[in-house]
């Protein structure tokens, strides 16, 4: 008879642990997961972006994709100011759309950004800016896309 409730309550246990694990009520379909790509450009005219891409993805709703794009501007190998898109990508599949895009700065040194904007088009978000200081002028753009499987490029 020990035996048998030994192996009942065994058996219990292994069967009620994924219940017991989730209890704290963490659900494992409202995580976020992170994935930053970067990459570096020399526009040959002293200034050079470093771009960095993080890909936030909700696995609660799987058709949506959300991702932040900066580009930190360096000029005579001081950071001037980092411009950064946040965007928001609904995809089925076969197609994507581009849902939200706000754009913010931030400058250093007396430097100065004007003139942003940020536009939606199709798949694709578009951020645009000029930073400047006395004979310094510099034109900066971020784009940041969706495919329909959900890839941010």
């Amino acid at each position: 008879m020990n035996k048998f409730i030994a192996a009942l309550t065994a058996f219990i246990l292994i069967f009620n642990f994924p219940i017991i694990a989730n209890a704290s009520g963490t659900n494992p379909s409202d995580m976020i997961n992170s994935y930053e790509n970067s990459e570096t450009t020399d526009l040959g005219n002293g200034l050079i972006i470093k771009y960095k891409t993080t890909e936030i993805t909700s696995n609660a709703r799987a058709t949506v994709q959300k991702a932040v794009k900066t580009a930190d501007c360096e000029f005579e190998g001081k950071i001037i100011a980092t411009l950064k898109l946040t965007a928001t990508f609904s995809y089925t599949g076969s197609s994507a759309t581009c849902t939200s895009a706000s754009v913010s700065s931030i400058t250093y040194d007396g430097w100065i950004c004007s003139d942003k904007k940020v536009t939606r088009s199709g798949n694709s978000a578009i951020a645009t800016a000029t930073v400047s200081k006395g004979s310094h002028k510099f034109n900066i753009k971020v784009t940041m896309s969706c495919s329909p499987s959900g890839s941010i490029s």
